[in-house]
C-alpha cells in the first residue's frame, strides 16, 4: 500500500491517495483541494480510482467530490449520520463559515460502522467515531488509520459546530485509543503521527 499526500486545499484540508499497487487501484479520502490538482495526481500515479470517501461531510474537505465523481466515473461514500451535510450548506458549514450555501450532489454509498470497501487487495474499514460531527469516521487499512477531524497530532477536532458533540467524541477516542500503539494516523489536518505518539503526548488520549 502506498498512501500519498495531495497538496492540501485553501483550507489546509488533507487529501489522501491510497493506492494498492498490485492493482493499481485506489481511493481518495477527503477531496478538499481543487479538482486538476487530484487529476494531476491520479494522472501522474496512473492508477484507477475505485472509490471517493469522506471522513466527514465538511466543505473544506469535499471540495472537489462532485468533480471527483465526473472524472473517475466513482461512487462517494460517506456514514449514514452526514449524509445530509451533502446538501445542507448549515451542516457543512459553508453556511457558518462562507456565508455561502455550497451543496453537493448526495453520496451513492451510505456507509455504517464496520462497513468495508475493498479496493485491489486492500480492504478499508469504518470506524465510526462521532463528536466533531454526527457521522465522523476513521478509516482503517492495514496498519493506517486515517482520521479526519476526529484526532489531530496534539489535539482533536471541535464539537461546537452543527453536529458536535463532546460526549461522544470522548467516546470515540476511548474506542481510538484501544488500537494498537503500532497504527500511523494520517490526520484531516497537520502532520502525519502515529498511535503511540498520540498517546503519550496528546492530553486527550492520555
Amino acid at each position: 500500500m502506498k498512501v500519498t499526500r495531495i497538496n492540501a486545499g485553501e483550507f489546509g484540508s488533507n487529501c489522501w491517495l491510497v493506492i494498492d499497487e498490485t492493482a493499481y487501484d485506489a481511493v481518495v479520502i477527503d477531496p478538499s483541494p481543487e479538482i486538476g490538482v487530484i487529476k494531476e495526481a491520479i494522472e501522474r500515479r496512473g492508477v484507477k480510482i475505485r472509490c471517493v470517501l469522506l471522513t466527514h461531510s465538511h466543505f473544506d474537505h469535499m471540495t472537489s467530490c462532485d468533480a471527483l465523481r465526473d472524472l473517475t466515473s466513482s461512487p462517494l461514500a460517506v456514514h449514514v449520520g452526514d449524509a445530509e451535510g451533502l446538501v445542507n450548506s448549515y451542516l457543512n458549514c459553508s453556511r457558518v463559515f462562507m456565508d455561502a450555501d455550497i451543496v453537493y450532489r448526495p453520496a451513492e454509498i451510505l456507509l455504517k460502522d464496520g462497513d468495508e470497501v475493498s479496493f485491489g487487495a486492500l480492504t478499508l474499514r469504518v470506524i465510526h467515531t462521532p463528536g466533531h460531527t454526527k457521522g465522523s469516521s476513521c478509516f482503517l487499512i492495514g496498519d493506517s488509520l486515517f482520521t479526519g477531524d476526529t484526532l489531530f497530532d496534539g489535539s482533536v477536532g471541535r464539537c461546537d459546530l452543527p453536529g458536535g458533540n463532546s460526549y461522544e467524541l470522548e467516546r470515540s477516542l476511548e474506542k481510538i485509543k484501544a488500537f494498537s500503539s503500532d497504527l500511523k494516523l494520517f490526520t484531516g489536518h497537520g502532520s502525519n503521527t502515529t498511535l503511540e505518539k498520540q498517546k503519550a503526548y496528546n492530553p486527550y488520549l492520555r
